[in-house]
């Protein structure tokens, strides 16, 4: 699916609609995007801060979307949901069970090689 399509607010059985805040806000930035391939987690980041503790804030943000999706599709309470989140991916950080993959982006797309500061 183009990115054009996206902006449209289309959607496919491959990826999610663009959200309408999103397609209508100009200033609106795509940062992270996730797929299962294989049954195995890809992302593609771009980086857009410079600062761990603003990833940390979104990723916390992310945490508790989940825990209410969860609430809302599987009846699970969100605090037990995040929970079990935070405690594997603690474990994980520590002690990963499989290496990741995916890119890193600049601001205009481009590739950023791997191991570069």
């Amino acid at each position: 699916m183009s990115r054009k399509q996206r902006n449209r607010g289309t959607s496919s059985d491959r990826g999610l609609p663009t959200p309408s805040d999103v397609a209508t806000n100009p200033k609106a930035q795509e940062i992270l995007s996730l797929w299962i391939i294989d049954g195995s987690p890809f992302c593609l980041i771009q980086v857009a801060w410079n600062n761990p503790a603003a990833w940390g804030l979104a990723l916390a943000d992310v945490a508790r979307m989940i825990g209410n999706a969860l609430r809302d599709s599987q009846g699970i309470d969100p605090k037990v949901a995040v929970t079990v989140l935070r405690e594997l991916f603690n474990r994980e950080l520590d002690k990963p069970t499989a290496e990741t993959t995916g890119k890193f982006v600049d601001s205009a797309g481009n590739a950023i090689p791997e191991g570069h500061s």
